[in-house]
């Protein structure tokens, strides 16, 4: 496995793990990701809002 996509399986885990965290996270209704570009292509953030666990 390359350090590519070795990395892809990282950060996939990682989201899954902070969603499972998270559950009552979601997108806002109106984000649109920041992204990067250049050499180093991907999300600078997204905006998310989420319930108060009750």
């Amino acid at each position: 496995m390359s350090r590519r996509h070795l990395a892809r399986l990282e950060l996939r885990v990682m989201v899954r793990e902070l969603l499972a965290a998270l559950p009552n996270m979601r997108l806002q209704a109106d984000a649109r990701p920041r992204r990067t570009y250049g050499v180093i292509r991907g999300v600078r953030e997204v905006a998310v809002e989420w319930d108060a666990a009750g």
